[in-house]
Order: structure tokens, then C-alpha cells, then sequence
């Protein structure tokens, strides 16, 4: 996330998985006495399916909110894909007022959820800070001109830069998802807007007529909050945490010990010190993403250009999810249904 992690599941899908796992079947086999009657074994399977029907049942009864959020989650994300274009386009002096709202709903609603299932040291991550700062030039320091520099080179960098990095996907039934989309591409969209089409409005854009800015600026200054950012996060989760077994997005991401990240990552100072090299290859790629930003400040084309090009990439990732790990987890169900009833009917033959 960041990254997407993709954590929320529907629960009926999870007990339909359930009900039908070859690996349970195969457990079963395990304890089956072969010469204890097949009506035990039917009874046995009764009872199981009965208190997987109450579990469902009671997801069923529950309130509309729980049963229907996935539904709002769509609907919402769809919507939203009108309402940006529109006020983007119509409604320039209003965008922030909507940004600053999505920010408190989303990001509050992600903190509440992570919080919950033990996940709140994701919300450390780096573009979480980049949002907070976001939040601070729109609410607290409206009239600064550095601040604002620092927010398009972040937003313009980084953020839009995890896109494709990391695979967000535009999938508008997901709230995890929604709300990585909103994290990473919301910011870009906000400076765009700020940027090129509010003259004269209530924030400090600009700090001369021709609103000529330096590369230092724009891609080098950054890097001091950045590294502030770095340094804060490293004692909070490796040296003063309490907490220091909670997962996080370096832990998560090196975790396969045989992947890419994890192989970068080592390189620089082995194996035992894998974190320190997802620093420094963090590092390397903040420092990479940042050099184009002044491109973007300059010309308003290039700029629209690049945000609507990271949008595809979005879109094309939910259609990947949504055509393929949907096909994916539907041929596996009907793989477990089918090895269900061979190990069934095996254990019948055995039973005579």
C-alpha cells in the first residue's frame, strides 16, 4: 500500500471455500475409522454443514450496512468517477472542500478497520505522511508557497509513482482498494487542480507572476521531509515500538524470502539487515520518481498527461483483478467440489 493489500472478504465466499477445501477433506480421511459406520461419518458432515448454515444465517441477519457494504462501496466508486471529471472540470474552487471530506471519511475509516484487525502500523507508511501534509497546506498553511511546492512534488512523485509500483487497482466493490486508489491518485489530482485551473482562490500556488520554481526545489528539497520521514519511521518500529511483531508494509513485502524486493533488498547488507536495504531501495526510488515533477509544474499538458496515463494503469489493474482472480477463484471452487466428491465417494467404497 502502500500498497494494496486487498484484506476485506466476503464471508460467504469465505464458507463456501470452506465447506468445499480438498485440505479438509483430506484431514478428515485422516480420521477416519475405517470400520466406524458411513452413518457416523454422514452425521459427522451434517453437523458441520448445519453450523456452517447458522454462521451464514447470521451474516444474513445482520445489519444492512455490514450485509450491503461491498454494494455502497461500488456504487460510491462508480459514482466517483463522475463527480472528480465534473468538478475537476466545472466546480475548480470546490475540489478541496470534496478532497478534505473523502480524506477525513476514507483515511478514518481505513484507520478505524486497520486498528481493529491489527493492522494500524501500515498507516505509518510514507503516503500516509505525504496525505497528513496534504491536509495541513489545505487546512493550516493555505498561504505557503513552500509547502505547497512540497505537496506537488510528493503528491507528483511518490504517491502517483505507487500506482503502478505496487498494483493498486481501481475495483469499486473493495473499500481497501478504493481507499489505496484515493491515497495515491487523489493528492496528484488535488495539486493538478490547484495548480492549473484555481487563479486567484484562497491557497499560495504560485510565488512570482511567472511561476517559475527551481529543480532543486521541486526534486531535491523534498528529499529533506522525506528522510525526516524515514528516520521517525525506523525508531518508531524497530527500536521504541512495544508492538514490534505487528505487521508492517517492509515486513509484508519482504516476507517472501525468495521474491525480487526481498532479493534487492538484501543485497546491499545481507540477509540480517533485509530492512535497511528496503530503506535505502526506497530511498533510490523516491529520489528517481522525483526528478521528472519540475516537467510537470511547467507544462499543464504533461502534467494531465501522466495522471490520466497512471488512471489507465488503475483501471487496467481492477480489470485484471476483477476478470482474473475472480475466474481464478471460481475454477478452484469447482476443483474443490469436485475432489470433495471423489474423496467422498472413496471413503464410501472403502465403507463397503
Amino acid at each position: 500500500k502502500t500498497m494494496d493489500f486487498g484484506m476485506d472478504f466476503d464471508l460467504a465466499e469465505e464458507l463456501l471455500f470452506e465447506s468445499f477445501s480438498f485440505d479438509n477433506i483430506v484431514d478428515d480421511i485422516g480420521k477416519v475409522d475405517l470400520k466406524s459406520s458411513v452413518a457416523d461419518k454422514v452425521k459427522e458432515l451434517e453437523d458441520s454443514l448445519k453450523k456452517k448454515k447458522q454462521k451464514l444465517e447470521e451474516h444474513t441477519n445482520s445489519p444492512a450496512f455490514e450485509k450491503n457494504k461491498d454494494k455502497i462501496a461500488f456504487v460510491l466508486g462508480v459514482s466517483n468517477t463522475s463527480v472528480v471529471p465534473y468538478l475537476v472540470g466545472s466546480c475548480t474552487e470546490s475540489y478541496h472542500i470534496f478532497f478534505i471530506f473523502k480524506s477525513l471519511i476514507l483515511i478514518g475509516l481505513r484507520g478505524y478497520l486497520y486498528k481493529k484487525n491489527n493492522w494500524h502500523y501500515f498507516l505509518f507508511d510514507f503516503c500516509y505522511y505525504a496525505n497528513v501534509l496534504t491536509l495541513f497546506y489545505l487546512l493550516i498553511f493555505p498561504d505557503s508557497y513552500a509547502l505547497f511546492a512540497l505537496v506537488f512534488s510528493m503528491a507528483n512523485g511518490p504517491l502517483i509513482w505507487a500506482v503502478p509500483t505496487w498494483r493498486n487497482s481501481m475495483v469499486f466493490h473493495s473499500i481497501d482498494k478504493v481507499t489505496s486508489i484515493f491515497i495515491h491518485l487523489g493528492p496528484p489530482i488535488l495539486t493538478y487542480v490547484l495548480r492549473w485551473r484555481q487563479e486567484g482562490g484562497l491557497f499560495a500556488i504560485c510565488e512570482n507572476e511567472n511561476c517559475d520554481i527551481s529543480f532543486v526545489q521541486l526534486s531535491l528539497y523534498p528529499l529533506i521531509p522525506y528522510v525526516l520521514w524515514q528516520i521517525m519511521y525506523y525508531l518508531k518500529v524497530y527500536c521504541f515500538s512495544s508492538e514490534k511483531e505487528r505487521m508492517t508494509s517492509a515486513k509484508y513485502l519482504l516476507g517472501p524470502e525468495k521474491g525480487f524486493i526481498y532479493n534487492l533488498s538484501c543485497k546491499p547488507f545481507g540477509k540480517g539487515n533485509a530492512h535497511f536495504g528496503f530503506m535505502l531501495l526506497q530511498f533510490v526510488f523516491t529520489v528517481l520518481v522525483l526528478l521528472p515533477v519540475k516537467l510537470f509544474w511547467m507544462y499543464e499538458n504533461a502534467h494531465f498527461a501522466f495522471i490520466v496515463v497512471i488512471c489507465l494503469i488503475s483501471v487496467w489493474n481492477g480489470a485484471n483483478y476483477y476478470f482474473e482472480v475472480f475466474a481464478k477463484k471460481e475454477l478452484r471452487n469447482m476443483r474443490m467440489q469436485e475432489d470433495s466428491l471423489k474423496t467422498l465417494k472413496k471413503i464410501l467404497q472403502e465403507q463397503g
